[in-house]
């Protein structure tokens, strides 16, 4: 089944003006931006946005894969 790309979500990772903890991220719900958590290495930040994106797609009725009529019939023509 290919993956259509269905999972919606939104993180970013913003410059802080805080010189102790340099980098935020930032998720993005309906159409602002709320701060999900702040850190001292982007490394760090990198790690926790990766983290919080396969959180996202554990929940319940996230769909991230889809099998469509067009598939079906993709997959008779090659004869599986």
């Amino acid at each position: 089944m290919p993956t259509k790309g269905n999972v919606k979500f939104k993180y970013r990772i913003v410059v802080n003006d805080d010189t102790a903890r340099p980098y935020r991220i930032e998720k993005k719900e309906w159409i602002f931006w709320y701060k999900a958590g702040v850190f001292s290495s982007l490394e760090s930040a990198e790690r926790e946005l990766r983290e919080l994106a396969k959180l996202e797609i554990l929940r319940p009725g996230t769909v991230v894969s889809e099998y469509t009529e067009q598939d079906f019939l993709v997959d008779k023509l090659k004869g599986n």
